[in-house]
């Protein structure tokens, strides 16, 4: 989520706030560099990270040539999942809804393309949503290219292997979404506690069934969410739920417990998966069940349903009916009425205003 806002708006602001209605052609310059989300993930070129931030900076004094001008206007998205499918549905929207408006002769040159490695979108759902996403994209003019790897990232060219050959594609950003790789601080935590000890996976810190990081003393070392390799998908879903295990083990539990081999293990309860896939449309899987408990222990929840039939069909929901789920289930994660009360306002203000382009950029673009 935070990924997706942040380079809607650094990039845009970077893009559109050089424009003046007395320019011919649109003076933005070598913004390409590769915008890498997940830390050193072994593909040739991806640690390099860009600043967003100072791609304004760069925008200006440069010979704008129209196909230089196109090639900065092409997003390539490397990754399917919900964050990849979320970040092409509200640039989409963004382009369609705001960008055109205001600079309707730039926006029909923006190209954003989303590469996946695997035969379909979010693999998390069921085979017919990933379906439906990947038409909607498609009529959003989002250009889906499915069972195409990275081979190799460039400053100004992604190369991509397909079954049909190798694919040369220029962009002026890359969002890189395929996967989480560890931060500095969580690889040398591994390398310091060192295989021998249990620590062998590339992705993350190895945990127990009580969260306690192998290697370590039983109870003086935890790790949850995207650092943690537990089993469990790396979703904010997974993370919150790891989290109130824990702190319900350190509440209740104290030294013993928490160090205690038959100490409760976690579960974890999965209530559901939601993606925006733009035009005020999403795609959500809810187990209905999920939500319907006789009771807690002191440690973690359980379901009834779970303890007779095991489990149940999800409940598929897409289209407009999939986006109000989606958004009320964000909304009522808030914790404050004052929260609600900005988001709520915000909302309204996008819907009848549309999105803030630029700071400074002022009336109609011409070419």
């Amino acid at each position: 989520m935070a990924l997706r806002a942040y380079l809607i708006q650094a990039v845009f602001r970077a893009l559109l706030t050089v424009l003046s209605p007395s320019q011919e052609m649109l003076d933005i310059i070598e913004t390409a560099e590769v915008a890498n989300a997940s830390g050193d993930l072994k593909t040739a070129g991806s640690s390099e990270i860009c600043d967003v931030k100072s791609a304004g900076k760069r925008c200006t004094g440069v010979d704008s040539e129209w196909a230089s001008v196109k090639r900065l206007l092409n997003f390539v998205v490397v990754g399917g999942g919900p964050t990849g499918v979320e970040f092409c549905g509200e640039l989409s929207d963004f382009i369609k809804q705001d960008v055109k408006r205001r600079y309707p002769k730039i926006a029909e040159h923006f190209q954003v393309t989303l590469v996946e490695a695997l035969p379909g979108l979010l693999t998390m759902f069921h085979k017919s949503v990933g379906n439906y996403v990947q038409m909607h994209l498609a009529s959003q003019g989002v250009d889906v290219k499915l069972n195409a790897m990275v081979k190799e990232v460039e400053e100004e060219k992604v190369h991509l292997k397909t079954k049909d050959g190798v694919i040369d594609m220029d962009y002026g950003i890359l969002v890189w979404v395929a996967g989480v790789g560890m931060r500095p601080f969580t690889r040398s935590v591994c390398e310091k506690i060192g295989k021998e000890n249990g620590q062998t996976d590339r992705r993350g810190l190895l945990v127990d069934e009580c969260l306690r990081v192998k290697g370590t003393k039983p109870g003086e070392v935890f790790a949850i969410g995207d650092c943690a390799v537990s089993g469990k998908p790396p979703t904010a879903q997974v993370a919150y739920q790891q989290g109130k295990y824990l702190g319900r083990m350190f509440r209740l539990g104290k030294e013993h417990l928490i160090a205690d081999p038959e100490a409760p293990a976690f579960k974890y309860c999965h209530q559901g998966t939601m993606a925006y896939i733009g035009d005020s449309q999403g795609a959500a899987e809810i187990d209905p069940n999920a939500f319907f408990k006789l009771g807690r222990s002191s440690v973690t929840d359980h379901m009834w349903w779970r303890s007779l039939y095991g489990d149940t069909d999800q409940l598929r929901v897409m289209g407009p009916a999939g986006f109000a789920i989606w958004r009320s289930t964000y909304f009522s994660k808030l914790f404050s009425s004052r929260n609600r009360w900005s988001v709520a306002s915000d909302w309204l203000r996008t819907g009848m205003f549309g999105r803030p382009a630029s700071s400074s950029a002022q009336g109609t673009y011409t070419a």
